[in-house]
């Protein structure tokens, strides 16, 4: 999921994780969770829950990852929203 979706006409990195992103939300019709709380598995720095956090903004986002570096850098980017 994070490498993106890619199109005949996007070639961006960053477009593509967004694209990938939205398509998810489209097609899993996340939006009737909006006052659930998502678990990311393997979350990395946060990136996915935090542009799902966006999209709803009622949603719990609990992040879960190997990497206590990651899961810290996670932390700091969530405060920095």
């Amino acid at each position: 999921m994070h490498h993106g979706y890619y199109t005949s006409d996007l070639d961006d990195y960053e477009l593509a994780k967004m694209n990938m992103n939205k398509l998810v939300l489209e097609k899993f019709n996340f939006k009737k969770y909006q006052n659930k709380t998502l678990v990311d598995v393997g979350c990395g720095v946060g990136g996915t829950g935090m542009h799902f956090l966006e999209m709803m903004p009622n949603l719990t986002v609990i992040g879960i990852n190997l990497s206590k570096n990651q899961l810290f850098l996670a932390e700091q980017f969530a405060k920095q929203k």
